[in-house]
């Protein structure tokens, strides 16, 4: 969303990542962080961008 704010350099071949824990037990876990690293590891981040990021907080009469 704020993509311009901090250059983040991953390494990670995510594809790849995901074959080499395809037999990991915890298949709950290696999928949120397969997620995370597709979309971003700010916690509590809404990450839905259909939605409007701006809320009108004002007090009108």
């Amino acid at each position: 969303m704020y993509h311009w704010l901090f250059k983040v350099v991953m390494p990670i071949k995510i594809n790849i990542f995901k074959g080499l824990l395809y037999a990991h037990p915890n298949r709950a876990f290696v999928e949120s962080v397969l997620i995370r690293l597709r979309d971003s590891f700010w916690p509590w981040a809404k990450t839905d961008h259909t939605q409007l990021s701006i809320i009108d907080n004002s007090m009108r009469p």
